[in-house]
């Protein structure tokens, strides 16, 4: 349970990871449809990212509480 809960979070990492290495490919000098197409690549990361950390949440305050 504990190597689920890592691997989770290792996940939730990565995708911030590389949703911040799409967003750095946005410059003032990008084109409006390729900016607006990274844009929604990096968003579509943060919502993926969202689920594993409220999982990792929710898994810490259940042992708190069994605790």
């Amino acid at each position: 349970m504990r190597m689920m809960g890592g691997e989770r979070r290792d996940r939730s990492a990565e995708l911030g990871d590389l949703a911040r290495s799409v967003r750095e490919l946005i410059t003032s000098d990008s084109q409006p449809e390729a900016r607006a197409a990274y844009e929604a690549a990096a968003s579509d990361l943060d919502r993926r990212q969202a689920p594993a950390e409220q999982d990792e949440h929710d898994r810490s305050e259940r042992r708190f509480k069994e605790a």
